[in-house]
C-alpha cells in the first residue's frame, strides 16, 4: 500500500517536501493502520451485546407477581444461584415474559415458578432464543414436555393455551430434555 501511495506523483512530492524522513513514514504508516483497524473493530462492537439463551413465555398474567426460572445441567437439582427472576404486571391480554440466562449457560432442565399470588395461569406459547435463532414451542408441546409439577392441581389445554390451576402457595413445573 505504501509503495502504491509513494508511486502517485502528488504523494511522492509531498513525501520529499516534508520534514519527516521517508524511513520514519515507512515505520509509522503500518502502526497507524494497525491502530485504525483496532479502533474501528472496537467501535463496531460497542453496539453489540453478548447474549445467552433466553426463555420466553406468552401468558395471560392474572396478578402482579415475580416469576422465576431455575435452570440446571442436572434435572431435579435447582438452586437459588441458578435462577432468573422477572417481575410481571397484570394485563388485559397475553404478554411475553422474558428470562435471560447468563451468557454461556446452556441448561438441560428448567423449572418455572409462576409466583404465589394467583390461583391459575394460562400459557399460550413459549420460545427459546440464542442469538438470531429462535425455537417456538406451542402450548400443546409445552404441556407434553412437563417433567414434574408441584402445587398444580391441573394442567390442560383449553382455548388455545395451557391452563394451570394451582392448589398451593408454591406452584411450579419443570421441563427436562
Amino acid at each position: 500500500l505504501l509503495a502504491f501511495l509513494v508511486a502517485i506523483p502528488v504523494v511522492r512530492r509531498s513525501v520529499r517536501a516534508s520534514a519527516v524522513p521517508l524511513k520514519v513514514l515507512l515505520v509509522l504508516l503500518p502502526i497507524d493502520v494497525l491502530v485504525f483497524t483496532a479502533t474501528f473493530g472496537v467501535g463496531q462492537r460497542i453496539g453489540e451485546r453478548a447474549t445467552g439463551v433466553t426463555f420466553e413465555l406468552q401468558a395471560l398474567i392474572p396478578s402482579d407477581d415475580v416469576y422465576q426460572l431455575f435452570y440446571s445441567r442436572n434435572a431435579g437439582r435447582f438452586g437459588p444461584e441458578q435462577c432468573v427472576a422477572t417481575p410481571v404486571k397484570t394485563g388485559t391480554g397475553p404478554q411475553w415474559v422474558r428470562f435471560e440466562l447468563p451468557q454461556d449457560t446452556f441448561p438441560t432442565a428448567l423449572r418455572f415458578d409462576p409466583g404465589s399470588r394467583a390461583d391459575s395461569l394460562v400459557i399460550y406459547s413459549a420460545a427459546f432464543a440464542h442469538g438470531d435463532e429462535r425455537e417456538h414451542i406451542a402450548a400443546s408441546e409445552l404441556l407434553n414436555a412437563i417433567d414434574g409439577k408441584h402445587d398444580i392441581a391441573t394442567a390442560q389445554l383449553r382455548n388455545g393455551g395451557m391452563t394451570l390451576r394451582f392448589n398451593g402457595r408454591d406452584p411450579y413445573f419443570s421441563l427436562a430434555d
